[in-house]
């Protein structure tokens, strides 16, 4: 029986979201699920720093935290023989992780 199809799993890269990440490809196993992948680069919370010449490299550190975070997805994925979509935003991540749950009509976020 399949319930879900599609799987959307928000990571930040911690050892908490890498449990949520393995159970949400345990989850697309059972059910022949497609995963989706997301981390969301809050850059409100740095917007009121005033430091300009100092953003770029927060915005390169955030960038960087954000590659590691989707590529150990895309690792783990491989090893649970599962397909997985990644994408990395920007924004608030409560919006944007309802945005990509519809925009990819997800049936699951496993969070």
């Amino acid at each position: 029986m399949q319930l879900y199809d599609r799987i959307l799993v928000p990571t930040d890269g911690s050892a908490d979201g890498r449990h949520a990440v393995e159970h949400a490809l345990a989850l697309a196993g059972i059910h022949d699920a497609a995963v989706h992948a997301l981390y969301v680069v809050d850059t409100a919370s740095y917007a009121g720093t005033g430091m300009e010449a100092s953003w770029a490299g927060i915005d390169d550190m955030l960038r960087s935290e954000a590659e590691e975070a989707v590529a150990e997805v895309e690792s783990l994925a491989a090893a649970h023989e599962t397909s997985v979509e990644t994408a990395i935003v920007e924004g608030s991540p409560g919006k944007a992780i309802v945005a990509q749950a519809t925009e990819a009509d997800c049936d699951l976020i496993v969070m």
